[in-house]
């Protein structure tokens, strides 16, 4: 054992950082080595009382409360055992009481998981404590003592953390040295104070990196303003990160996974949602007890102050996280797709606000069941893919295209299994109308999660070929080479749109035309006859243009200054608060 930050306390020494050590609350971890030279008074356990007055070698004096239903934890130590503590007005009792001998350097771990004390000694798990009663209980954070009792002996290699640490990483970690700016590490061994706290940490339960471009931009923008922001990335192979600042702070899930051992803690809390709540699929309880789990760790070190994202419909567990903070962050989610038409349901649950696109998006939503407060304020998304294909001095022009090539047409599917009867006799009516023009080239863009039975049926019949089907290229690049764009209900048909390529949305019959936007057809002789003008009447083509830019302003709220916009928000809402 490496003694770092050695200290000797002989009844009377202290080192104050803060009394209550307001960011940590109810889940959190001290760690340390100690070699005590004295006895202290050993107590029953109880959750009333004020046992802890007399007799005692505090190495962490328990901070009084800030009001009678919360508390400051406090660990004394002695030659004979160790007791945890609670502080507030006419209140000091024992919640966790271990006589055991100290003869020399012992390890020690206290653990706080959601108000309940476990201590660990060398490693090794001893005993849980009684929970406590407190609505919140706070970390302390004068080391040495204080009037009701000083330390006397010394203490090394001490470490107080964010969240509660497992017996695992506990042993692991004992022995060893802290890795610099180490997640979580809230105190190092030279009494400092780490910070690994963001204004905004970006955190999202639906990941595809094409909605990258939702969530970079703004991040950019906040730190521009001087927030501190962190930004929760699926892995390190996303083809955006060269977008993002370098002031941005990156957190690899994959490898967060990893590090906090969450399989371990989903387990451990997948046992409790068995237990507590009536049985789901096993697949649905386990994803909401992982999601829980990081989620739990992450917002304990990060302790932000906003949370932006995309929804949390695949991710539940992260809203339980959220909600089981007693000082909860602001929730923002950001539109990432087109409100279905039909639906009463939104995918916005969680959130205290939701940031849209356009009115026409506003109008939808707030005839939905317990709509969430929402704002228009633009589409990062579309404002950056413009700048990006621009910026490329490709400007695309509104005119069309001339020449004897073949026509290219790109069909891009969208993916919801709600929609699934729908989709199908969508692209039958696309085949169906295509495959009675000449000249022309098609490729099939699938969703990155459609599933891959998607078009076997026209493959096995040869109506068309494998290297039609495209799953993972690249979206933009696919439009900047299609003359038409066709779909149903994907956003990248307004992606395309934005793109100055004229679009037709394939709409089956039963959705109202008072809810379409953008040229539809409804049958395959509708699309042959679009197409064919699209093609050979210029007049045509230039009032469906126009027309199409209507329906686009309708839609889209001021494209360009969308990421400052919400980043104007976000930091305007946080100034209020402080």
């Amino acid at each position: 054992m490496d003694q770092i930050g050695l200290k000797t306390f002989n009844g009377g020494e202290q080192i104050i950082i803060k009394p209550l050590l307001t960011d940590l609350y109810n889940s959190f971890t001290y760690e340390f080595w100690v070699k005590p030279y004295a006895e202290h008074k050993i107590d029953e356990e109880s959750l009333t009382g004020g046992s802890g007055l007399i007799g005692k070698n505090y190495i962490v004096a328990p901070g009084h409360g800030q009001l009678d239903n919360q508390a400051g934890i406090g660990i004394s130590i002695g030659r004979n055992g160790v007791s945890i503590y609670e502080h507030t007005a006419f209140h000091l009792p024992a919640t966790l009481v271990h006589p055991v001998l100290i003869d020399g350097w012992t390890h020690i771990g206290v653990v706080y998981d959601e108000k309940t004390p476990y201590l660990f000694i060398n490693g090794n798990f001893i005993k849980k404590g009684l929970t406590s009663t407190m609505n919140i209980l706070y970390a302390s954070g004068i080391f040495g003592g204080f009037a009701y009792g000083y330390f006397k002996g010394e203490i090394c290699n001490l470490r107080v953390w964010s969240y509660a640490r497992t017996e695992t990483e506990i042993k692991a970690g004992m022995n060893g040295k802290i890795v610099e700016n180490e997640y979580g590490l809230y105190i190092n061994e030279y009494f400092e104070i780490m910070d690994n706290t963001s204004d905004v940490l970006f955190m999202f339960g639906h990941y595809r990196q094409d909605l990258e471009y939702l969530l970079f931009p703004v991040a950019n923008s906040l730190v521009k303003k001087g927030l501190s922001v962190s930004m929760l990335i699926e892995n390190e192979y996303s083809p955006n990160l060269s977008m993002l600042s370098s002031k941005v702070n990156i957190i690899y899930l994959d490898q967060f996974k990893d590090k906090f051992n969450i399989s371990q803690r989903a387990n451990e809390y997948y046992q409790v949602l068995l237990k507590n709540t009536e049985l789901h699929p096993f697949y649905k309880t386990y994803s909401v007890a992982i999601d829980r789990s990081y989620s739990t760790i992450l917002l304990n070190i990060i302790r932000p102050k906003c949370i932006y994202g995309i929804h949390f419909v695949t991710a539940p567990g992260c809203i339980n996280a959220i909600k089981s903070l007693y000082i909860q962050p602001k929730v923002v989610l950001i539109q990432h797709g087109v409100l279905m038409y039909n639906s009463i349901a939104h995918d916005y649950n969680g959130a205290d606000l939701v940031f849209l696109w356009g009115d026409w998006d506003k109008r939808l939503l707030n005839q939905m069941d317990n709509a969430p407060p929402n704002i228009v304020i633009g589409n990062p998304k579309i404002e950056q893919i413009r700048k990006d294909v621009f910026g490329k001095n490709k400007i695309l022009s509104k005119k069309k295209e001339t020449g004897n090539t073949k026509l290219k047409i790109l069909y891009i599917f969208a993916y919801s299994p709600k929609m699934d009867q729908v989709r199908k006799e969508n692209e039958r009516m696309f085949i169906e109308g295509i495959s009675q023009i000449r000249n022309i080239e098609v490729i099939f863009k699938l969703h990155p999660g459609s599933p891959p039975d998607y078009l076997q049926e026209y493959l096995l019949k040869g109506i068309i070929r494998p290297e039609q089907i495209l799953k993972f290229d690249n979206i933009i690049d696919l439009i900047e080479q299609a003359n038409i764009v066709v779909g149903d209900y994907s956003t990248a048909i307004y992606e395309a749109a934005a793109l100055n390529k004229p679009v037709i949305k394939i709409c089956h019959s039963i959705i109202e035309e008072k809810l379409l936007k953008f040229h539809y057809v409804k049958t395959p002789q509708e699309l042959i006859i679009v197409i064919k003008k699209l093609q050979d009447d210029p007049q045509y083509f230039n009032e469906y243009m126009e027309k199409q830019d209507e329906y686009l302003n309708d839609l889209f709220y001021k494209i360009d200054g969308s990421s400052d916009r919400i980043a104007d928000y976000i930091h305007n809402q946080l100034i209020k608060n402080i």
